[in-house]
């Protein structure tokens, strides 16, 4: 567990440099035009993704309870992310471009599933 949730804090940490310090090439791609104003929306996500990788980070040493945490608030972040996606897509920006980010979105979304379920499934340890 805790390899696959140093490997969630890196992901986060790593979208959300890519947000904060090139917002533009990180959209560039999707069609998306941001001028100075407008980078700052994914900035701001960036340094959401980058307190979510910190969170996920401290979370490697607890027990169940963290897991089930860390693993329930990755997956809905992975979930509304790529719901976003799509609907960046069905609006018309993005297109193929954008075909990556849904990999990567359901690829977290199978991963910390599978790691929720099993979490779920461990018995509690008494104290």
């Amino acid at each position: 567990m805790r390899i696959a949730i140093a490997a969630l804090a890196i992901f986060a940490w790593l979208m959300g440099l890519v947000l904060l310090f090139a917002p533009a090439e990180f959209y560039g791609p999707a069609g998306m035009d941001l001028d100075e104003l407008l980078a700052t929306l994914p900035q701001a996500t960036g340094a959401l993704w980058i307190g979510l990788g910190v969170m996920n980070w401290f979370l490697r040493h607890v027990e169940r309870q963290g897991h089930i945490a860390c693993f329930a608030g990755n997956l809905t972040v992975h979930i509304l992310s790529l719901t976003m996606v799509l609907r960046t897509m069905m609006i018309g920006q993005g297109g193929i471009a954008a075909t990556p980010a849904v990999f990567i979105h359901l690829v977290f979304i199978a991963l910390c599933g599978v790691f929720l379920i099993k979490t779920l499934q461990t018995p509690r340890t008494s104290r």
